[in-house]
């Protein structure tokens, strides 16, 4: 029975290579970048995207997400955050961050709130990349919030799991 636990634990490493915990990567880890988003605005609007990841006994949650950078972008904040659960990997690389992450926004006015997905990559450094439709937040009142865009690891342990 113990050959088979082993035999299991070994398979699910190789088959998840970033969910593995091979060394302990507690602490902040930082990923940058640009992303697009837009709600209610006809157009894409490009902002700056900074999220930490915090993993504290080998476990990552989602501790912040902040969006920077001209019009629209200022109006813009992520709420729901620090994540109180674990990122899920259940799917991987398709990453939800629960429970629900919402996103206010002061102009036009409108919010969204669900289950936020992204793509979680194993290459070094670690990437974050989240897909139009897959990562659309639900609209109160409709349409979603929709976020393209991908954002690269720029600080924090490289083994990030």
């Amino acid at each position: 029975m113990t050959k088979l636990s082993v035999l299991f634990a070994t398979a699910l490493a190789l088959a998840f290579p970033g969910v593995a915990h091979a060394a302990s990567p507690d602490g902040d880890h930082t990923f940058t970048g640009t992303v697009q988003v837009k709600k209610d605005l006809p157009a894409w609007t490009a902002c700056t995207l900074t999220a930490v990841v915090n993993v504290s006994s080998g476990v990552p949650r989602l501790k912040s997400a902040v969006l920077t950078g001209a019009g629209p972008c200022a109006t813009m904040a992520f709420t729901g955050l620090p994540s109180i659960l674990p990122l899920d990997f259940t799917f991987y690389p398709w990453v939800v961050i629960a429970p629900d992450v919402g996103m206010s926004i002061a102009f036009p006015p409108g919010s969204c709130f669900g289950d936020l997905s992204f793509i979680w990559s194993t290459a070094t450094p670690r990437t974050i990349t989240f897909q139009n439709i897959l990562s659309d937040l639900p609209g109160i009142p409709p349409p979603p919030c929709k976020i393209t865009g991908t954002l690269t690891q720029t600080s924090g342990l490289l083994n990030l799991p």
